[in-house]
Order: structure tokens, then C-alpha cells, then sequence
């Protein structure tokens, strides 16, 4: 071969390789064109035009931080958040149980706060502040302002999370009469998941899980297992106001009530084919009797919790829809300073039907969790606060009435007196000091009654254990009574305020005028209550008999506000009126039977169900009541605009009948 046909050879293979790079170029360059939407290239136009042109500058990462955030909002994931290093720090810590906060519950009272309670392992604990204590001022401003304006934080994170700050407190200390300055220092500590675990009844535990943080499974075990070796034989299990954590957290809490190897949830990815079933692996007590409270504000992990408990059929749920979130976040790190938060999948409960928003229009509720037992609204009880039906001014004239007995307590001594002492000098100072700013004698009454509770409510949140205060105040938690019905029925947490013996013999059923129409509307408050469940149906003889005092749970939505229902579990119905007269005698939940002129103008039997999807010829799958209609008068009814929830229906008493009839 020449030297010359070498060469051209060569030349050949060159020009076809550089007309194969030429095209490759110019195709490139020809798609780029017609997709302006190419890989960063929208993105980078846009930032060097708005560098460039906009009237205001703003820094490069600025407006970074600014597109991406607006990226998030597009996708319209409700969820989806830009998280940068203090937020990032902060997210990170709820999910690990941290918190920043002081850890002092508080309560206004003028230009002051009261301190209900100090959380154990917190900086106020550590810091030596004790309920009781009255916060006069906080870095030398009025508390009150301190309230509407609280002070931003000064302190920055470093890189354990730990915040460098501290909080001055001018602080009085009622028992003592001194006033004293402490200095609380902020830092990161773990509230306990599980704030209250106590014997609520004879028999029955009671749990409230807060979140489902890391390590509150083990936590509630650690509870639970504590509440059997004191004697409990059911459980109730609070998860008002838990909105979630840890999905893996939520699956291991489920997995503690549930038959190893059930499915809790399945998940559902873009990235995966199919659903990926999340097994119970860590059961404890697969047959132990359990209510579960749920609320509006129960979301998240805790759906998943009582969602996996109610299907497999281990619980009721008792409380109201729940919030409506069946989505899994991830964090993903873009760098040093800033991470994103997004949803990446959707987890579906052992029913396989997805958890979608909570919504409220025209009254009817949809979405979230809908409860076996509806009780609404469910949220928690607030110890310290009066009923929140009262008109501001009459809130306030109780409010501060009840202060002045706490501090008159606190001062005195008596604080810590047994609790018939407590509700006895309550109520004689609260007699006294409405007696000049109430002059209606039956409203005065009235107030008197539920000043009472309340003052003794704030008083054993100062001074007793938790079982103490939630023993006494559960009455007047109108979901926890509907969850204790369920797992113990017939029970109460307090004695009947009259005996069996005062009762008088159960009446005939046609005594008691039964009404159609009242009949009808007190079936259907009944079927609600009860969330549609099947409610009618015989008595049967066998049901023991227990008698206390029947229990007024409600009034009738659409009537008067003077109308009220009363339920009572048992076997047979019990006859708290005069027979000829029909009239009752109420009994507020402190003890002490006030005389408010009322009448029961129908009763209707019952039964609702101790297990979900109940069988009808399954006696012991049911529990069987009476409810009762009550009305007062419309004088009675406005002499007490705080309601009758947690009273009673005292029964006339058995020499009271007998010289009734023979007056007759």
C-alpha cells in the first residue's frame, strides 16, 4: 500500500468521525432548543435574570432558598416544608422525644401566672420551681406580657443541638410567703411519652401516650407492665392530642396489643411495586381488654396505633373523628445549612382503606378515624378550667373566686387535707364570695357546685400524684367515662352518691310516662352517642344488677337546652323519681345533692357494644343500659349555663316515697 492510499484512508475515517461528532452536536443543540425546559437550564436562566433585572437585589442563596420553597408549594403536599439548620435541629428533636421548652404548665391570673405543674426532668425542675409558685415577672417584664409577647430565644444551636440560654423568673412562693428570683436554663431534655400511667378505677389502667417518638413503645411498656403488677385488668389508652412521630414507632406501640406476625399497616412507595406489609413483631398482651380515646387532634403514628387496635378487632375507639394523616415523611439533606422535608409514601391500616383528611361541613364530619362510641367534642379534660360554657364575665367571677380559695389553701395549711376537707371549706369559701357578686340564689348554688370541683381539681394538681387529681376529675371527662363504660361497665370512679338500699324498689317501666316523640328523639341522641351501633334489642334477667346513681352524659342536639339524657349500665332499670310525681333530684359530681327541680319524662333500654362488629346472640359481646330523659325547668336551666354533664340523678329516698304516697 502507497503511502499516498494510507493517507487517504485516514483522511476517510477522520471525516466520518467528525461528521458523526458534528451531528451529535448539532442534534444536541437542536433539542436543547426545542426544550428550553432542559436539566437546570430553566432554573439558571431564571436566577440570572432576576439577579440581573430585578428593582430589588437579593443575595444568590436568597433566592435559592426562595425557589425551592416555591417548588414545595407546587407539589401540593401539605407537608412538604424546606427545612433550614435551626428548623432541621428543632424537626430532629420532636421526632427523638427532645424538647426545648421550660417544662412548667402554666395558668394567667392577672398580671401573674400560677404554676399547675413542673415537668420531672426539666429545666424548671432542675431549677427548683414547684406548683404552687406564682411567676411574678420573667427577665424583669410582667408575666402577663410576657404571655402575649413571649421572648425569642437568643440562643443558637451548636452542633449537639444544645441551646445556650437562660429565662430569670421573679417567682412568689404562696406556701411560704416569700418571694424569691430563679434562673432557668434552657437545654434539651426528653419529656416522657407516656405522662400518665395510673389505676383510673378498681381493675382498669389508664396510659396516655403524647407522641410516638423514639422509644415511647418501650416506654408505654414499661407502663403498662407496671399498671398489671398493680392489679389492672383492662386498659384504656389515651392518644387525644398525639399527632404522631415515628412511623416505625407507631407499628412497634401496635405491635405490644396485637397476635405476632398480624399486619399493623402496609406501605405504599413510588420507588416499590406493590404494598409492603409492616408485621407485629413485639407482642405483649394480645388479649388484654382495651378502649383506646382518640380526638381530632390524633393523627399520624397514632391513627396507625388505634387504626391497626380497631381492626383487628383488639379495641373500641371512644372519642371523635381523628385528624386524617395516612402519609410517611423523609428528610433529605441538600447541604450543611438545609434539608427537605417531603411526603415519599402513603400507609394504609389492616382494613386497607386509606386515611384521608378529616373535614367538617354543615355538621357532618368526614374522614380521619370514625369512632365506635362517639363522644364530641373528646378533647381532654383541662383540670383548671371552669366550664367553658359560662359567658366571659361569669368565667372570670368564678375563675377568680376559685383563686382566691387555692391561695387561701395554699397559705393556710389545708392544701394537703383529705379530700372531704378539701370540697367541704371549698365550697363554704365560695359560698362567701359569691354571695356578694351573684345574687341569684340558684345561680349562686350552682356556681358554688362547680367552683367546687374546679378548686379542688387545681389543688390536687399542686399537691397530689396524678392518680390522686385524675381519680377525682374524671368525671368530668366525658370521653374517659364513655372509655371506661366500655372496659368496665357499671364501674365508676367514685361512689354512688345513694345507696342501693335508698333506691326503692325498681318501678314498673310503664311508670314513668313514656312519650312517643320523646321516646324517638331519645332513641336517636342514643344511636349517635353510640355511633349507629345496634342499641335495642331484650334485657336479659341474668345481667347482674348494679345500681349507682345514673350518670347525665349529654343533651339533645336540636332540642332545648333545659332537655338532658342520663345513661345507666345495668340489667335492670333504676327508678330514681317518685313514681307519682316523675320529678328527680340532681346531685353535682362534688357530692353534695343540690335541689334543681327536674322530671324524667321517658327511659328507654339499650345495648351497645364492648367489641367492634358485636353478634347480636353473643350476650357477652354486648352491655346493656337505660337512658333517660330528662327536663328542667326553664329557671333550672338558666341558673346553671355550665351544664350538667358528670351529675347525677339522686334517688328520692325510700322514707321520702312512702310518706309521699300516704299523703295520697
Amino acid at each position: 500500500m502507497t503511502s499516498r492510499t494510507l493517507w487517504w484512508r485516514v483522511g476517510f475515517m477522520w471525516g466520518i468521525g467528525g461528521a458523526f461528532l458534528a451531528g451529535v452536536w448539532s442534534g444536541g443543540h437542536l433539542e436543547r432548543a426545542r426544550q428550553p425546559w432542559g436539566r437546570e437550564q430553566l432554573l439558571s436562566t431564571a436566577l440570572d435574570s432576576v439577579r440581573v433585572n430585578f428593582l430589588d437585589s437579593l443575595p444568590e442563596e436568597e433566592l435559592l432558598r426562595r425557589a425551592v420553597s416555591g417548588m414545595l408549594r407546587e407539589l401540593n403536599d401539605p407537608y412538604a416544608a424546606l427545612l433550614e439548620r435551626d428548623g432541621m435541629a428543632s424537626y430532629r428533636g420532636t421526632l427523638r422525644g427532645e424538647s426545648q421548652a421550660l417544662g412548667l404548665l402554666l395558668r394567667m391570673r392577672g398580671s401573674s401566672a400560677v404554676v399547675r405543674r413542673v415537668l420531672p426532668g426539666s429545666p424548671a425542675a432542675t431549677a427548683g420551681l414547684s406548683a404552687g409558685d406564682l411567676v411574678l415577672a420573667v427577665d424583669g417584664r410582667k408575666a402577663s406580657d410576657a404571655w402575649l409577647t413571649p421572648r425569642p430565644t437568643g440562643g443558637v444551636p451548636d452542633s449537639s443541638g444544645q441551646v445556650a440560654d437562660s429565662v430569670r423568673l421573679e417567682v412568689a412562693r404562696l406556701a411560704l410567703g416569700d418571694t424569691t428570683e430563679v434562673t432557668v436554663v434552657r437545654a434539651r431534655w426528653r419529656p416522657p411519652a407516656v405522662s400518665e400511667a395510673l389505676l383510673a378505677a378498681e381493675g382498669v389502667g389508664y396510659a396516655r401516650l403524647t407522641s410516638a417518638a423514639s422509644g415511647s413503645a418501650e416506654e408505654l411498656e414499661r407502663a403498662v407492665e407496671g399498671l398489671l403488677e398493680r392489679g389492672a385488668r383492662s386498659l384504656i389508652l389515651d392518644l387525644r392530642g398525639n399527632m404522631g412521630g415515628l412511623f416505625e414507632e407507631g407499628v412497634k406501640v401496635a405491635s405490644l396489643f396485637l397476635e405476632r406476625g398480624q399486619v399493623v399497616a402496609s406501605l405504599e412507595r413510588r420507588s416499590e411495586a406493590g404494598l409492603q406489609p409492616q408485621i407485629a413483631k413485639g407482642s405483649r398482651w394480645p388479649a388484654l381488654p382495651l378502649a383506646v380515646l382518640v380526638d381530632q387532634h390524633t393523627a399520624s403514628s397514632a391513627e396507625l396505633i388505634a387504626a391497626a387496635l380497631r381492626d383487628h378487632g383488639r379495641a373500641l375507639l371512644v372519642g371523635e373523628h381523628t385528624y386524617g394523616k395516612g402519609l410517611v415523611q423523609r428528610v433529605v439533606a441538600l447541604n450543611g445549612q438545609m434539608s427537605l422535608r417531603m411526603t415519599t409514601a402513603r400507609w394504609l391500616p389492616p382494613s386497607g382503606e386509606p386515611i384521608t383528611r378529616r373535614e367538617e361541613k354543615n355538621g357532618r364530619v368526614t374522614g380521619g378515624l370514625a369512632p365506635d362510641v362517639l363522644v364530641a367534642p373528646a378533647g381532654r379534660l383541662d383540670v383548671a378550667a371552669v366550664p367553658a360554657s359560662l359567658s366571659p364575665a361569669m368565667a372570670r367571677t368564678l375563675s377568680d373566686a376559685v383563686d382566691g380559695v387555692v391561695l387561701r389553701a395554699m397559705q393556710d395549711g389545708w392544701a394537703g387535707a383529705p379530700l372531704p376537707l378539701l370540697e367541704r371549706r371549698s365550697r363554704d369559701l365560695l359560698a362567701a364570695a359569691l354571695g356578694t357578686t351573684v345574687p341569684d340564689s340558684l345561680r349562686r348554688a350552682s356556681l358554688v357546685g362547680d367552683g367546687t370541683r374546679v378548686s379542688v381539681r387545681r389543688l390536687l394538681e399542686m399537691t397530689r400524684e396524678d392518680e390522686a387529681l385524675w381519680s377525682y376529675a374524671a368525671l368530668d371527662d366525658a370521653a374517659f367515662r364513655a372509655a371506661l363504660d366500655v372496659v368496665a361497665p357499671g364501674l365508676s370512679t367514685a361512689a354512688p352518691l345513694a345507696s342501693a338500699e335508698a333506691a326503692g324498689p325498681v318501678a314498673a317501666r310503664d311508670s314513668v310516662p313514656n312519650d312517643s316523640v320523646a321516646v324517638e328523639r331519645l332513641r336517636l341522641w342514643t344511636a349517635r352517642r353510640f355511633a349507629g351501633r345496634r342499641l335495642d334489642g331484650p334485657l336479659p334477667d341474668s345481667v347482674a344488677t348494679s345500681r349507682p346513681a345514673p350518670r347525665i352524659d349529654g343533651r339533645l342536639r336540636a332540642a332545648t337546652p333545659d332537655t338532658l339524657v342520663a345513661l345507666h349500665f345495668a340489667g335492670s332499670p333504676f327508678q330514681p323519681v317518685d313514681a307519682v310525681r316523675g320529678k328527680v333530684r340532681l346531685a353535682d359530681p362534688s357530692g353534695a345533692p343540690t335541689m334543681i327541680e327536674a322530671r324524667v319524662v321517658a327511659r328507654l333500654p339499650f345495648r351497645a357494644p364492648l367489641v367492634p362488629a358485636a353478634l347480636t346472640w353473643r350476650g357477652a359481646e354486648w352491655r346493656h343500659g337505660w337512658a333517660y330523659l330528662v327536663v328542667l325547668s326553664t329557671t333550672s336551666a338558666e341558673a346553671h349555663p355550665g351544664g350538667f354533664a358528670g351529675w347525677r340523678l339522686a334517688p328520692v329516698p325510700t322514707r321520702a316515697v312512702r310518706v309521699a304516697a300516704r299523703t295520697r
